[in-house]
């Protein structure tokens, strides 16, 4: 039995608000609740020099696409519209990253 696309984004969603609840706490960690609850939160954040994304000290990030990017397939540019995006467990310990795009008539990049 094949799945609709539907089916996928709902069960991609509901895996997401699963691994995602593990860290709810953490994201409440500066709130006076989580102070009495003696955590202190990550601290701060510091402004990111590329004004992408400001996070606290010690920490990174790497942008892995923008839109327009050329795809790792090669065939195509990285749409544009991303609404959705879930990373799933795979073998040897790699992650797989799945990114949805609204296919719109108006995209500047439509979904290939």
């Amino acid at each position: 039995m094949s799945a609709t696309r539907r089916q996928v984004l709902a069960t991609g969603a509901s895996v997401a608000g699963i691994a995602f609840t593990g860290a709810v706490s953490e994201l409440f960690a500066g709130t006076a609740a989580a102070q009495e609850m003696g955590r202190s939160g990550y601290g701060p954040l510091v402004p990111d020099p590329d004004g992408l994304l400001d996070l606290p000290k010690g920490f990174r990030y790497r942008v892995l696409s923008r839109t327009g990017d050329e795809l790792r397939s090669g065939e195509g540019e990285v749409p544009s519209n991303p609404d959705g995006m879930a990373a799933f467990a795979g073998r040897r310990g790699r992650v797989h990253l799945v990114r949805n795009h609204e296919n719109r008539a108006s995209a500047s990049i439509g979904v290939p």
